[in-house]
């Protein structure tokens, strides 16, 4: 039987991603409360 578990310390490494990578994805659009409250009224 395993005293210790083997895992306690892994983890999944993240792929590093470029400056540019990150100024090429495109950031999703919310709306604030007064805009959200304008687009309900208006509907």
């Amino acid at each position: 039987m395993i005293k210790k578990d083997p895992s306690k310390f892994t983890y999944i490494k993240k792929d590093m991603k470029t400056i540019e990578q990150l100024e090429e994805e495109e950031v999703p659009k919310y709306l604030e409360k007064e805009e959200l409250a304008l687009f309900f009224r208006n509907s």
